[in-house]
C-alpha cells in the first residue's frame, strides 16, 4: 500500500503544475434574455487580455484546483478515511471543472491560446478520473482513479503558459 501512496505524491506534485477562481476579469457571455435573442444567439468572443492581465487571470483561475490537489495529497498521505478522500476527490473534480470553464471563457492573448486549449483538453480527460475517484468504493479504487487522472496532468501546457505569461514556475509550497 505504501508504493501507490508514494506514487500518488509524485503524481499530485506533477499534476499540480497544471493547475482555478472567480475574477471580475473573466468574460461571461450575455444571456439570450439580456441580449433580446433566443436560441439562435451566436456566442461572442471575449476580448483578448494583455499579457499582464492574462497572467493575473491565469493564476486566479488555477489557484482553487492547485489548492484542492495539495489538500488531497496531504489527506491521502495522512491516512484519511475513504469517505474523506472521496469527498476531497469530488472537490478536486469540481475545482477542475470550474477551471476548465473559466479557461474557456477568458480572452487569452494569441501567443498562449493554443497552450490553454491543450490544457483544457487534458484537464477534461483528468476530470473524468477525478469524478471516478469521488465515486470510489475502496481506497485502492480511489488511488487508481487519482493516478489515472495524473496521466493527464497538463504540465507541458501549463509550463508553457506560465513561461509565455512570465509567471513563476509552479511551487507546491504556494498552495
Amino acid at each position: 500500500m505504501h508504493r501507490p501512496i508514494r506514487t500518488l505524491v509524485v503524481f499530485v506534485t506533477v499534476t499540480a503544475v497544471a493547475g482555478c477562481g472567480s475574477d471580475p476579469g473573466t468574460f461571461v457571455p450575455p444571456s439570450p434574455a439580456a441580449t433580446g435573442g433566443g436560441a439562435t444567439t451566436q456566442p461572442t468572443t471575449p476580448p483578448a487580455l494583455s499579457r499582464e492581465e492574462a497572467a493575473k487571470q491565469y493564476l486566479d483561475i488555477v489557484r482553487p484546483y492547485n489548492e484542492a490537489l495539495e489538500q488531497f495529497e496531504r489527506a491521502i498521505n495522512g491516512g484519511e478515511d475513504l469517505a474523506t478522500l472521496t469527498g476531497m476527490a469530488g472537490e478536486t473534480a469540481d475545482a477542475l471543472e470550474t477551471e476548465i470553464g473559466q479557461l474557456r471563457a477568458t480572452g487569452w492573448p494569441e501567443r498562449v491560446r493554443a497552450h490553454v486549449e491543450e490544457l483544457v483538453t487534458t484537464s477534461e480527460q483528468a476530470l473524468e478520473h477525478w469524478q471516478e475517484a469521488a465515486r470510489a468504493q475502496t481506497r485502492d479504487d480511489l488511488v487508481e482513479a487519482a493516478l489515472a487522472a495524473g496521466e493527464f496532468d497538463g504540465s507541458d501546457a501549463a509550463s508553457s503558459i506560465r513561461e509565455i505569461l512570465d509567471v513563476d514556475a509552479y511551487d507546491e509550497d504556494d498552495y
